[in-house]
């Protein structure tokens, strides 16, 4: 877990096993050396359930009640009530 842009986590949240939370990246706009870090808070809402080996990256917010499937890779803001699956943030809902 990289907090360095502030992470949010609301109540009765689950994070499964392996489960990555990152606020901050590289800036890859500044060019080599690659050495400039861009952090965003992460907002995390009640109900939400984080699926084993699943990543949350910087400037995300996952609304409340919530289920992120296993192996995802949350590059967008999840709506409240969603399930999202696979690449691209599929949502079941």
């Amino acid at each position: 877990m990289g907090g360095k842009g502030g992470i949010t986590i609301g109540r009765n949240v689950v994070l499964s096993k392996f489960v990555t939370i990152e606020t901050a990246g590289l800036d890859l706009a500044e060019g080599p050396p690659y050495n400039h870090h861009i952090a965003k808070p992460i907002f995390i809402e009640d109900g939400v359930w984080i699926g084993t080996n699943s990543s949350v990256l910087s400037g995300i917010t996952i609304g409340k009640n919530s289920i992120i499937g296993a192996g995802v890779v949350v590059t967008k803001d999840i709506p409240a009530n969603s399930i999202i699956v696979g690449l691209g943030n599929r949502n079941l809902k």
